[in-house]
């Protein structure tokens, strides 16, 4: 007998992924989720028979193919949609028929189930560089299979739209349009009417190279109120590749000013916002701004690079100049164990979502990262409150990756942090080859000295900040003596951070 409660953990592993795919936009972890699920149906499958589990593992391979589509890792989508196929093929109906459950809805429900795989398959096809023939076989699977009339059929018609555009094929291309704009219409499908306007922009947009040309204003009229809904539905991809189309349709019509403005000034700042592990978005836009303002692309990279620093400052007088800041540093605790321990990929993966969790908190609070010293991150701010308030948020945020990491069954991490307010020199060093904004002084030293007093989840801050922020947080001297002695420096007074002082409540005001 399968007990019923075994659904319960890989359900929350599932609904754990949906959140991450398609409300906090981390796939990587969605990834990680659906596959812990994957594993434990199979397990369970294994133990109490495919009848059991088949649908529950046709859900999460569907969600892993449908992740891997997005991220445009062709193979990898293509192998979970055909595991998803499988499982419809050999146990839907037949499920149905086991059960009793002949009703044509039920029914339908199963084809229609088979019919979007066999279109996801099709748009995989394209993807692969282009499988005309075998994009237009899954096709034709698909609309036998489809119940008329259904969101299904309508996103059919976009990916037949689109094939017969590869294939140079412009009228039946506006035949499946129109049948699509149709269908939505008639269904009350509102939420597909962007995509309906973005493949009819692209359908108008086919060989037009000069914006005299009628179709030119038709083509970037509809792309317009693409984008326009994209950008009210929230979807950033599909927002980023109408934006794309449309700065590519400008750029063939000479309208080289309007096409960079259009990228720099709406598509870069989705994809790098809104977009984050989802590559190919960004590089779509960065490839077609290389050929209106090549200049331009350099330039973002190195604003990427470094880490929240304004340009003019990374570029600016090698002489530097003396400035009072506060000096952030944390590091992971036993670090390289852990990479002695685990395979290059996981460790490189490890890192960066290590450094994106801990990284945005600090540019959003205006700060500056200087750099990534192995696991280490070396930030300043110049506010001590700022700097301290980020340094417990990071242990926060340490803490939600632990549990994260132990329900995936992996290894936890700790980190400390060392903070210190004082002078610095803060430039430029290096030459025309290899130039590196960065923080040199005494202060420096001290906060990367304190860091390796804080042990897991402590942040050893020195006398400076301890006297700035005392009425705001709570802090205490590091032992009875309230000395440590710190390499280079002596004794020297430490505090450690406790946390925020707790704000008085109002009391109520007397009547009369």
């Amino acid at each position: 007998m399968f007990p019923k409660d075994h659904h319960l953990r890989p359900r929350v592993f599932d609904s754990f992924g949906q959140y991450f795919q398609h409300t906090a936009g981390d796939l990587d972890r969605a990834r990680a989720y659906y596959e812990l699920s994957y594993a434990e149906k199979q397990t369970l499958a294994d133990r109490y028979g495919m009848a059991a589990m088949w649908e529950g593992l046709a859900i999460t391979a569907g969600n892993l193919g449908r992740l891997e589509l997005t991220l445009e890792r062709w193979a990898e989508a293509e192998r979970w949609t055909k595991i998803d196929l499988d499982l419809e093929e050999r146990h839907g109906e037949a499920s149905l028929a086991e059960t009793g459950d002949l009703a044509e809805g039920s029914i339908q429900e199963r084809q229609r189930a088979r019919a979007m795989l066999h279109g996801q398959l099709a748009r995989i096809a394209i993807g692969r560089g282009g499988r005309v023939a075998e994009a237009q076989e899954h096709l034709s699977q698909a609309f036998a299979l489809v119940p008329p009339a259904s969101y299904t059929e309508v996103t059919l018609w976009f990916d037949t739209a689109r094939l017969a555009l590869q294939r140079g094929e412009r009228v039946d291309a506006e035949r499946a349009v129109a049948r699509a704009d149709e269908l939505a219409r008639g269904g009350g499908f509102e939420q597909l009417l962007a995509h309906v306007q973005h493949v009819r922009g692209l359908v108008l947009a086919e060989g037009v190279d000069r914006a005299t040309d009628p179709r030119f204003t038709a083509a970037c009229a509809e792309l317009d109120e693409a984008m326009s809904k994209f950008a009210a539905l929230n979807q950033p991809q599909d927002l980023c590749d109408v934006i794309r189309d449309k700065a590519a349709l400008l750029l063939r019509g000479g309208r080289r000013d309007e096409a960079r403005r259009l990228v720099l000034e709406r598509g870069i700042d989705v994809a790098e916002r809104s977009l984050f592990g989802q590559l190919q978005p960004l590089a779509r836009l960065e490839s077609l701004l290389t050929e209106i303002d090549a200049a331009e692309v350099a330039q973002m990279r190195q604003r990427r690079m470094r880490g929240g620093i304004p340009a003019e400052e990374h570029t600016g007088r090698l002489r530097g100049e003396r400035r009072q800041i506060t000096v952030w540093t944390c590091d992971i605790r036993g670090f390289a164990a852990y990479c002695d321990a685990h395979d290059d990929a996981e460790v490189v993966a490890t890192l960066n979502r290590f450094f994106r969790s801990l990284g945005e908190p600090i540019l959003d609070a205006r700060g500056y990262i200087d750099k990534y010293v192995g696991d280490n991150i070396l930030a300043y701010f110049t506010s001590p409150s700022t700097a301290v308030g980020i340094a417990l948020k990071a242990l926060q945020i340490v803490e939600h990756l632990n549990t994260e990491w132990e329900h995936l069954h992996k290894d936890t991490l700790d980190i400390g942090v060392g903070v210190a307010t004082g002078d610095a020199i803060v430039g430029s060093v290096g030459f025309a080859g290899k130039l590196e904004h960065t923080i040199i002084g005494s202060t420096v030293n001290l906060a990367c000295r304190l860091v390796g007093v804080a042990g897991p989840r402590e942040v050893a801050i020195d006398a400076a900040t301890a006297r700035a922020v005392g009425g705001e947080f709570r802090t205490e001297p590091w032992n009875p003596r309230g000395l440590v002695p710190l390499k280079g420096f002596g004794e020297v007074p430490v505090w450690r951070l406790l946390g925020r002082r707790e704000r008085p409540r109002a009391g109520r005001r007397r009547a009369g």
